[in-house]
């Protein structure tokens, strides 16, 4: 029962750690906080990678190499698929829209985009793999 905790405290801190970095870089970038940040999609890192990454990585150190560990990496090349490729696709559809609602303004018409850059996938999943090594060293 405590190596769910132990699971559960490496996952939690590895996303919760993706989100206030990306919160930090949004702020960096346009000179204001913005609360809607946390709770969106795109951004830097991919948060969406390292929630993933520290399930595998946390469930192979507490369980080593079992069927729960093979899953969840099946989870993870999932998400990890859908944040590179579908959400892309949802990106330059929302650019077409916007480019075909000619009748709106520039203001009106901002593109919040969802994709991740493979940058940010990447730091996510390193993210997602320190976060839980740091803590399973220190317990």
């Amino acid at each position: 029962m405590q190596d769910i905790f132990i699971i559960m405290l490496m996952v939690l801190a590895a996303w919760t750690a993706a989100e206030i970095i990306k919160f930090i870089v949004d702020i960096g970038i346009n000179k204001r906080a913005d609360v809607r940040v946390l709770l969106g999609y795109g951004g830097f890192p991919s948060a969406h990678s390292a929630l993933v990454s520290a399930l595998c990585t946390s469930l192979f150190l507490m369980q080593g190499f079992s069927a729960v560990f093979v899953v969840s990496l099946v989870l993870a090349c999932i998400v990890i698929r859908d944040t590179i490729t579908i959400r892309r696709y949802i990106d330059k559809n929302t650019e077409k829209i916007a480019k075909l609602n000619k009748h709106l303004t520039e203001e009106e018409m901002e593109i919040e985009y969802i994709s991740h850059s493979i940058m940010e996938i990447l730091v996510g999943i390193a993210i997602g793999i320190v976060v839980p090594l740091v803590i399973y060293l220190i317990l």
